[in-house]
């Protein structure tokens, strides 16, 4: 069976990895990842010019300084761009001024040409908690039980409750799961651009104050969670001012849709040997893909 995943708000799914100023620039509208390799190419000469501004400063380098504005315009130069609002670039702006360390999170992609794609784990990993919700909504014996067993000081995790009422049959081994059952494939990829992917900014909060400097203040906007959080923490004594930095990450825009391949191997879950093997519950047995999208469209 085909599926179509159409992303509702921005979603990042990271590598692990940040892009530096070394590697970005921007425009007016665009975050620009460059191909310095095709530019230097290109132009010779300007690898003595980079080579020079790396040894004056390298700690306080960023491309977007270095590059010519024709030079910033070749697309020919670019690895791939995302779009960038006003609002994000005055953030991203701001922080290089200060210190020249902006570093963004990497959005998954695959290929050489960098495209963008939904890893088949990660949609499992989100169906995975839409049905869930699904069957604890559905099922008010299921829902007291799990209240039950969380009670319980000695009780280790919340996910493994879940996984013995929901998901794992007889054996409570994650080789006995429910979703082992459920094969899902890396959707189909779309090329990055300002179309697909934008840059996405994040304000972390923090309620300690480790150090004795004044931290930034935020503007605290009524009916704002900076606001809220300051409210509660305005009713205790002296309470000092949340502390907040930016972060920035690559996000896929709302609005694009995903496709790809979606099955249920029936025959584990119905055939008389797997059923005795793998020990599903009744529930269980009847686990479907109209189930599973339903659940999910319902928690989205």
């Amino acid at each position: 069976m085909n599926y179509e995943v159409k992303i509702l708000s921005p979603v990042h799914i990271g590598t692990g990895k940040n892009i530096t100023p070394f590697e970005f620039a921007h425009t007016h509208d665009k975050f620009i990842v460059m191909d310095m390799d095709r530019l230097l190419e290109a132009n010779p000469r300007r690898a003595e010019d980079l080579n020079r501004r790396l040894t004056q400063d390298a700690l306080h380098f960023a491309l977007s300084d270095f590059l010519t504005a024709d030079e910033l315009k070749n697309a020919e130069c670019w690895t791939y761009c995302a779009a960038l609002d006003l609002s994000t670039k005055k953030v991203l702006q701001e922080e290089l001024r200060k210190a020249k360390n902006m570093d963004v999170a990497e959005q998954i992609k695959t290929g050489a040409d960098a495209q963008l794609y939904l890893p088949g784990s990660s949609l499992k990993g989100a169906l995975r908690t839409a049905f869930a919700y699904a069957t604890l909504q559905q099922n008010d014996a299921l829902l007291n039980d799990l209240k039950q067993r969380l009670r319980k000081v000695d009780w280790r995790s919340p996910d493994e409750a879940v996984n013995e009422l929901i998901f794992w049959g007889a054996k409570h081994d994650p080789k006995y799961d429910l979703f082992k059952t459920l094969r899902i494939s890396d959707s189909s990829p779309l090329p990055a651009n300002e179309h697909t992917l934008e840059i996405g900014k994040m304000k972390i909060l923090s309620l300690s104050s480790a150090s004795k400097k004044s931290a930034p203040v935020a503007p605290a906007q009524k009916g704002t969670m900076y606001a809220q959080l300051q409210a509660l923490r305005s009713k205790t004594a002296a309470a000092p001012p949340l502390k907040f930095w930016w972060t920035l990450q690559e996000v896929l825009k709302p609005g694009i849709a995903f496709q790809g391949d979606i099955e249920i191997e029936q025959r584990l879950l119905r055939e008389t040997n797997a059923k005795k093997i793998l020990g599903w519950k009744e529930q269980q047995q009847q686990f479907e893909l109209q189930t599973l999208i339903a659940a999910a469209n319902t928690f989205a």
